[in-house]
């Protein structure tokens, strides 16, 4: 008798444990994307910082976050709060209940093993009226593209004899899945006075949707040999200057650093750049080669949890999760770095003078977008994106036709001559059969245009460049409808 009173016992805590619905699990990072109106949130994740045990009741702490507030605004742009959309902390109940926290100091009650039509009092509404939770479904539902038991959970204000009353979260409902834990629902740290509604867009171990396992520097900055990636470029100054960049790098050869630290690409290039400043309109096409290293311990915000506040010497540093444009299935981290003030409360003030640039990262791509300055107004601005890559044969984009463009390596020791070479402070530039007053620039080997000039009437142009850094240099000369390039070393 007593083993058989042992196992029935045993059943029932069986069931009991498989109606068991977590609105979160400790182990499992989860974003949400965050939509409404009024919108605090554009995302979210929950992240356990740290948990203990309280008796039998188990007490959460979550990751504090940044809040969006009004990014365009010049005060309070973002919310630096303590603790995250689900509160600074959960208590978890040995009698079944997730408790959360409201920033009114109300409590929020999941019954977790209520099963279809069981209701219970989900918050205490005050003047003895309540927020009740119905269960109305439990059935199988795709999450992130995979099979979920997914419970329904529906609510309705009621007054002290049970009959409804009129409430903003009335017929609105969570559904938290048995895997996944919470899939959607509303902010509960503003809850019950702001419906900000929220959905799932991913999930860590195992991954799935949105996802930070293989963001590291090492997967992000992984290119092999015969990779090619294109860019286009955009930037300028107020109305004195504007210039547009086509660039090509095709990856030559790899090497990595003894420590493992620093991973340098030598880089083939090609340059197609177009614009004005205040010496007039210019077009130019280059090719050359540049070592393009990448230091990985420069990257650590990486490691930074998604939306987590980090702020140092003014400056905040937060990041976010987004599907990548380039495939749907893919993650890319845009890292929000801005040089900020604490402002009322905790409203952060940003300078908008200083703004830095904000980037977006894919695995096995780099950067593949940035932005930084004051875009379409006065002042500095530059705006950098990927528009095609090939990895491994497999393409994405459109490639920029270089043949269309025309570059070519003219026959220089034929045309023109650079002396002497290499050169400290001096360079004397001559050749046969140039035209006169023709422009010339002089770019680094990461294709920055550093001088610019014109020929001299005889054909011979001395050209100071004491204050070039040491290094390899083109000069780049445009001549009847031709492009010259030709090398020189500044010592």
């Amino acid at each position: 008798m007593k083993s058989i009173l042992f196992l029935l016992c045993l059943v029932n805590a069986l069931e009991v444990f498989a109606q068991q619905f977590l609105p979160f699990h400790k182990e499992r990072p989860v974003y949400y994307q965050f939509t409404g109106d009024e919108v605090f949130y554009t995302q979210a994740a929950i992240f356990i910082d740290s948990f203990k045990l309280s008796g039998a009741d188990t007490i959460f702490f979550y990751y504090p976050i940044i809040d969006y507030h009004d990014p365009y605004a010049v005060e309070c742009a973002f919310l630096a709060h303590d603790t995250s959309f689900v509160g600074q902390h959960s208590l978890r109940t040995a009698t079944g209940y997730d408790l959360f926290f409201t920033r009114n100091g109300d409590t929020l009650y999941f019954r977790n093993n209520a099963d279809v039509n069981e209701s219970w009092k989900m918050m205490d509404l005050g003047g003895d009226n309540m927020l009740e939770a119905t269960v109305q479904s439990i059935s199988i539902t795709q999450v992130l593209g995979i099979d979920d038991s997914v419970k329904k959970i529906v609510l309705q204000a009621k007054d002290v004899n049970g009959n409804n009353i009129t409430h903003l979260f009335n017929g609105k409902s969570f559904s938290i899945g048995k895997s996944s834990g919470l899939v959607s629902g509303y902010s509960f740290f503003h809850f019950p006075s702001e419906a900000i509604a929220f959905s799932l867009q991913g999930m860590d171990n195992p991954s799935s949707g949105l996802s930070t396992e293989n963001l590291t520097p090492q997967n992000v900055f992984d290119f092999s040999v015969g990779d090619r990636f294109d860019y286009y470029v955009s930037t300028g100054f107020s109305f004195q200057s504007n210039q547009e960049i086509w660039k090509t790098y095709d990856i030559a050869s790899k090497l990595i650093s003894s420590g493992g630290d620093t991973i340098t690409y030598h880089v083939d290039a090609k340059y197609h750049s177009k614009g004005y400043n205040l010496n007039g309109f210019y077009d130019t096409l280059y090719t050359g080669a540049f070592d393009w290293p990448f230091a990985l311990s420069d990257f650590d915000f990486f490691y930074t949890k998604p939306f987590e506040l980090d702020t140092f010497d003014y400056i905040n540093n937060h990041h976010s999760l987004e599907s990548a444009f380039y495939d749907a299935s893919a993650t890319v981290i845009f890292n929000h770095p801005d040089y900020a003030m604490p402002g009322d409360g905790d409203c952060l003030d940003i300078l908008i003078d200083n703004n830095a640039p904000h980037e977006t990262y894919g695995i096995g791509l780099g950067k593949v977008w940035s932005y930084s300055g004051n875009m379409g107004g006065p002042g500095y601005w530059y705006h950098e994106k990927l528009t095609y890559f090939n990895k491994s044969g497999g393409e994405w984009g459109d490639s920029i036709n270089w043949i269309v463009l025309g570059i070519e390596q003219m026959p220089q020791q034929q045309i023109i001559t650079l002396f002497p070479n290499p050169v400290y402070n001096e360079l004397v530039i001559s050749g046969d059969g140039l035209q006169a007053q023709s422009h010339f620039i002089v770019l680094d080997g990461l294709g920055n245009i550093m001088l610019t000039g014109q020929l001299n009437q005889d054909g011979n142009t001395t050209l100071k460049i004491d204050g070039l850094p040491s290094g390899i240099y083109v000069l780049q000369l445009r001549d009847y409808n031709r492009i010259i390039n030709s090398k020189f070393i500044r010592q």
